[in-house]
């Protein structure tokens, strides 16, 4: 695949892989975009931005707990997977499909945090939401979605294909039919494995996306 002999993807790339990554999560109805609607990924998106807000304290009735900083990012990866496929059943202009999402270089800040960054700014919060649902399919929302919690332009395409790599996986492995199992050595939760790999592709800038997809599975493959 082209776009992964690169180190940054444009929204209509990533676009376009998650085109090919709905078809392969429902094998009863590969033809996502009859069997699915633009409401499906909207109520996605939004439980997925739920648990981007459960990954940091938020609740002020009682001691707050730690910040889970990976998965912060993760969930809002998660989010740019359901929001790319509401973009897709809507239409992506030219001008749209060309937009690099994120920050860029060291402009990066979360302002889904207050100014001390000790609990989620939860007034942005529910704006944000409101965003989401009335126009997850609208690029610059997502590219908001992305920088709430800030996230660069380089990070964005490393953390999308590393778990559009595990989500392969899964599927492969009868995530579908229940049968595959997250938990991994120590009671490790996949996901957090990605962390290093995605680590590594930032450090050494002669990695292409397509080696980060290729560490992933070998990673797997070594856990299972």
């Amino acid at each position: 695949m082209e776009s992964l002999q690169k180190r940054h993807l444009s929204f209509q790339e990533i676009a376009d892989m998650q085109d090919k990554l709905n078809a392969k999560a429902d094998k009863k109805n590969p033809d996502w975009r009859v069997a699915r609607s633009y409401q499906d990924f909207v109520l996605a998106a939004v439980l997925e931005f739920a648990e981007l807000i459960e990954s940091a304290p938020w609740k002020w009735w009682k001691k707050a707990s730690e910040t889970d900083w990976w998965n912060l990012k993760i969930e809002a990866i998660d989010m740019l997977h359901f929001m790319a496929s509401a973009a897709l059943l809507k239409g992506i202009s030219e001008k749209d499909g060309s937009y690099e999402l994120g920050y860029k270089s060291s402009e990066s800040s979360m302002p889904i945090f207050d100014e001390e960054q000790a609990f989620i700014n939860r007034d942005y919060a529910v704006e944000l939401l409101a965003r989401v649902v009335s126009s997850s399919h609208d690029v610059e929302v997502i590219d908001e979605a992305m920088k709430c919690v800030g996230l660069e332009a380089d990070e964005i395409s490393a953390i999308y294909i590393a778990k559009y790599t595990l989500n392969e996986i899964r599927w492969a492995g009868g995530y579908d039919e229940g049968t595959y199992k997250k938990m991994k050595a120590n009671g490790v939760e996949d996901n957090v494995f990605l962390k290093a790999i995605v680590d590594k592709f930032k450090i050494d800038e002669t990695l292409k996306l397509g080696d980060l997809s290729r560490l992933v599975r070998e990673t797997m493959a070594e856990l299972a």
